[in-house]
């Protein structure tokens, strides 16, 4: 197992494991995958930071790469959609004290 870390663009620090087995599936249709590249787009052009991933796989056809966006908000429509896809989004939360 590997062990990747990656420093967020406001410094936050976030740790995953990549299985040397991990196998990614394809979305089966066209318009899934399309669906889920707009998403991440839109998300991108309001001011999300794609932390990795936010692409088509080199596998070409209907894979998408498994992907953390940071920065999310609630002017983005992946904030307020289901996605059918490897996507994570990380939205900041304040709580009162």
């Amino acid at each position: 197992m590997h062990v990747t870390t990656v420093l967020h663009s406001q410094g936050t620090l976030l740790l995953f494991c990549e299985s040397v087995e991990c196998y990614i599936g394809f979305n089966v249709r066209e318009s899934v995958y399309l669906q889920i590249e707009h998403l991440v787009q839109d998300a991108v052009s309001k001011g999300a930071v794609v932390v990795t991933g936010g692409k088509r796989h080199a596998l070409g056809g209907n894979y998408f790469l498994p992907t953390i966006l940071g920065d999310v908000t609630d002017q983005m429509e992946i904030f307020h959609s289901e996605i059918f896809g490897p996507v994570a989004s990380l939205i900041r939360c304040v709580f009162p004290i």
